[in-house]
Parts: C-alpha cells; sequence; structure tokens
C-alpha cells in the first residue's frame, strides 16, 4: 500500500507501508548504523521518533529475540530504502515486517532516505507523520503541527518503572533512577557483589539516598532533559556518589549548573569516535539529540573527560570536587575493542567496588 512521510515543513516523501496499517507521527531522525536495527526498535531512547535508517537494506537477519532490548518496540515508526523479504539468520524467529505489525509500528520503504537523511542534516529533526492519504496535504500538516514536539512530552514516564525494586543482591548498595534505560545498567552490574535497587524517576530523591548507598547512577532515557519528571539532583550531590549516562549525564550537568541544547543534527550511531582525556579513542554507540553546553561550563566544578571526534561536543564529564562523573554515549555491550572500558565499571573500582 502506497504510504507517505510528510514533513512539518511541507516536504513528501513517497513509499510503500509495510508493518501495522495504522498513521504514525514522531519526531524524525537518522540513524547511521549498519546493523542492530533489533537495537535501535526495542531501545527506550527512541520513543516518541520516527527512526529513519542510512543503511539502504534493512531486515536480513529476521528478528532474535535474544537481541531485543526489550520485548516490544518504542519507536513510533521506521523509515528504510528496503526491507529484506525473506531473512536469512539460523536464531531468526520471524520477519522484520511481521515484527513491526505484530507489535503495531508502522513501516515505509522504497523512498529516497539519501535525499531524506541530507534533508534532516540539513533542516535538523522535525516533527513528521507517515500516513496513508494526502488527498488533503494542508489538513494533514495543520494537523502534524498540532502535536506537541518532544520538548512538551513527557516520554520517560512512559518508559520507567512505575515503582521501586530489587534487582540484585550484594554487601554494597547501588541505587539505579530509571529514565527507562535501566537494562544497560543492570548489564553492567550483574558482575559487581552489589546490591542493586531501581527506583522511578518521581521517587523523592532524599529517600534514594537516605541510607548512604555506595553509588546513585541515573540512567539514560528518551525526550528533552527539561521534561524529564525528576527532583533536583543538585540536592544530593554532595550525599552519594553519583554517575549518569545518556540523559542522566545531562541531567547530571544541569544540576551542576550547566546548560544542555539541542542538536542540529544529533548523535544516532553505532560507529561514532570518543577521546578521553587521557588520549585514547574508541568507538561508541550514540543516541542523543541533546548535548552539554561546553561554554556553559565556565563556572561550574566540571571538567569536560570525553569529546566526540566528530564535531569535538562533550560525551563526559567528571565533578572536580566531588566523585560525580557521566558519560553522553551509550555504555559498552559484548565484546568492547582493545582499549575500550566500561565507564560504569571504571567508576566503580575508583569507588573500591571491584568485580
Amino acid at each position: 500500500m502506497k504510504g507517505f512521510l510528510v514533513l512539518e515543513d511541507g516536504e513528501v516523501y513517497v513509499g510503500t507501508t509495510i508493518g501495522a496499517p495504522n498513521d504514525a507521527w514522531g519526531e524524525v531522525v537518522f540513524h547511521t548504523a549498519v546493523t542492530g536495527y533489533q537495537d535501535i526498535l526495542t531501545d527506550p531512547a527512541y520513543r516518541g521518533q520516527i527512526v529513519v535508517l542510512t543503511y539502504p537494506l534493512v531486515g536480513n537477519y529476521g528478528i532474535d529475540p535474544t537481541e531485543l532490548v526489550e520485548k516490544q518496540p518504542h519507536v513510533r515508526g521506521l523509515v528504510v530504502k528496503e526491507f529484506c523479504v525473506f531473512p536469512h539468520n539460523w536464531r531468526s524467529q520471524e520477519s522484520l515486517a511481521s515484527f513491526l505489525r505484530r507489535s503495531g509500528v508502522v513501516g515505509l520503504q522504497g523512498l529516497d532516505t539519501r535525499a531524506l537523511t541530507r534533508h534532516l542534516r540539513d533542516k535538523g529533526p522535525m516533527r513528521g507523520i507517515i500516513t496513508h492519504n494526502i488527498d488533503n496535504l494542508a489538513a494533514v500538516l495543520e494537523r502534524l503541527r498540532r502535536l506537541p514536539i518532544l520538548e512538551e512530552q513527557n516520554l520517560v514516564a512512559e518508559v520507567a518503572t512505575k515503582h521501586p525494586y530489587a534487582a540484585q543482591e550484594g554487601a554494597r548498595q547501588v541505587n539505579v533512577i530509571d529514565l527507562g534505560g535501566a537494562a544497560e545498567i543492570l548489564a553492567a552490574l550483574k558482575d559487581f557483589p552489589v546490591g542493586v535497587t531501581v527506583f522511578p524517576p518521581t521517587y523523592p530523591l532524599e529517600e534514594v539516598v537516605r541510607h548512604n548507598p555506595s553509588l546513585t547512577v541515573i540512567s539514560n532515557g528518551p525526550g528533552a532533559p527539561g521534561a524529564a519528571p525528576i527532583g533536583d539532583l543538585a540536592q544530593i550531590m554532595a550525599k552519594t556518589p553519583l554517575f549518569g549516562v545518556g540523559l542522566g549525564h545531562q541531567l547530571l550537568a544541569m544540576a551542576a549548573g550547566a546548560k544542555v541544547v539541542k542538536m542540529a543534527r544529533g548523535h544516532r550511531g553505532h560507529n561514532l569516535p570518543v577521546k578521553e582525556e587521557g588520549g585514547s579513542v574508541f568507538i561508541s554507540r550514540q543516541s542523543h539529540g541533546y548535548v552539554v553546553d561546553e561554554g556553559s561550563l565556565a563556572g561550574t566544578d566540571l571538567a569536560i573527560t570525553h569529546r566526540n571526534l566528530n564535531d569535538g561536543t562533550v560525551e563526559g564529564l567528571r565533578h572536580r570536587r566531588l566523585p560525580v562523573a557521566s558519560v553522553q554515549y551509550r555504555l559498552p555491550i559484548g565484546h568492547r575493542a582493545p582499549g575500550e572500558e566500561n565507564p560504569l565499571c571504571r567508576f566503580l573500582h575508583e569507588l573500591g567496588i571491584s568485580s
């Protein structure tokens, strides 16, 4: 069935729909990963977004349930040049199209994704809608422009845990404030002899640190930092060691007096180079559209520890006086390249907690 991607600036891209038969709207962004579409689809960081994959052929290895971040996708729509109809992978349980259809996610294929990516690169992310009918394009655009922008949506509330729960037992206590991305934090902590309790972002921060945890981690999550439903982290910054990832990194920076701004293009890919303060360089996964404004760090106690090698933007911070650190990029998973370390694990070692 013919489908259309309509952007809020009036651009229209024509393709063929696949997956769920409904319309879908969201912030349209592009992602440069060659593989890993299962990770992208089910990553809470992409909640509320329509993701355009720049790699032309998608779906060739199907869906392996063991490779999903979560069981259900969080993207609102997926746009590709071409879906693979017959995947080849002995671990695949279904095709990508079947997974999208079963999960209620709209897919669109057959359009010029290179032209679309260039447009988003030049104009920045914007609201868009995948629809089956544009006979009245003016009405579609009017409807689209009435929809909330990302900064007006509390997407964290849709993906974060609603109640505290104990994730593992251990001698020393680590607390996790879940903004949606607690799964990667728990994966990093599983080899450490620590007890882990996960809290919703709305839980009183004084209660989170009441029993003096060895570390409190603020996870990654979707949306704009200003829309995250969390208290002022500044009130606990001197009461517990803190580590932030992704959205958690941005919130810690804001609590220390820095500003976070929206990026013109964002960093969304699985092969983005990062340089540490010591000079080592490694490849990282990234999925963020906001960044700490380096100019706003003057007058704060924050020092830059990591930079993106493509554009020089801030990818990591450390407090000069307190045991507080954070990274913008995603924590490494699976096999790591030589010299690459999980920064959360390294921070735990600095606190005297060994795996």
